[in-house]
């Protein structure tokens, strides 16, 4: 609601020593980025770099107003962030958290037209990530049905109800792009899906959470 107020405008983290891809002369730019607030509050920003070739990770300070800054002003590499999917040009990411599993979704570089989406899931939000591959499963997967990855937002994360949101880019005006909503759903072993509909209603979410509870209950 506001009023706001510039505090100002900077590079993010990098590493001064890796290929910065187009960015050769200086690390640290950002293309498509997120945000992501843990449980315990610590938040992350999540931003596409070195020439859009890789994916950062790096923590923000308390009040989420700058990346966290150690005391030396130098952020350290797996601790104050982290540099993901080296050279694999993903973007659009989509950070969620489910039964102690952090989710990872991003899309690959194709301009407004869609592509095949990708997921990796970690212990942690820093990774490591552990690329799984394309969660859609029905026709149009390879476009993730028409769609770009904007967000991943819970509407119960305690029963593992969470809603997919992608873009879906109208390249000729657009103004007029839309979004399409698509229910999670968990599956063993860290995995998740996400099929194709075409009307829903939030009933749809019951039990799509139930996979990893059962399998956690079963090997106790």
């Amino acid at each position: 609601f506001g009023p706001f107020r510039l505090l100002g405008s900077y590079l993010l983290n990098y590493n001064p020593d890796a290929d910065h891809g187009f960015d050769k002369e200086t690390g640290g730019h950002v293309r498509d980025m997120n945000v992501f607030k843990d449980d315990d509050k610590t938040a992350y920003v999540l931003y596409s770099s070195d020439g859009n070739e890789t994916m950062h990770i790096a923590r923000l300070n308390d009040d989420y107003t700058h990346i966290a800054q150690p005391e030396n002003d130098k952020a350290v590499e797996g601790v104050d962030f982290s540099r993901n999917f080296i050279g694999e040009s993903r973007e659009a990411p989509a950070m969620f958290k489910y039964h102690g599993k952090y989710y990872l979704i991003t899309s690959g570089c194709t301009g407004w037209d869609p592509n095949r989406a990708s997921y990796a899931v970690a212990d942690r939000p820093l990774g490591p990530w552990t690329t799984v591959g394309d969660p859609c499963t029905d026709t149009g997967s390879d476009t993730t049905y028409q769609t770009q990855s904007t967000c991943v937002f819970p509407v119960d994360a305690q029963n593992g109800k969470f809603i997919y949101m992608g873009d879906r880019w109208t390249r000729s005006t657009l103004h007029d792009s839309r979004y399409v909503w698509i229910p999670v759903e968990f599956q063993p072993d860290s995995k998740i899906a996400l099929r194709r509909y075409s009307n829903w209603t939030l009933s749809e979410l019951e039990g799509k959470g139930t996979y990893r509870i059962n399998t956690e209950i079963l090997s106790s």
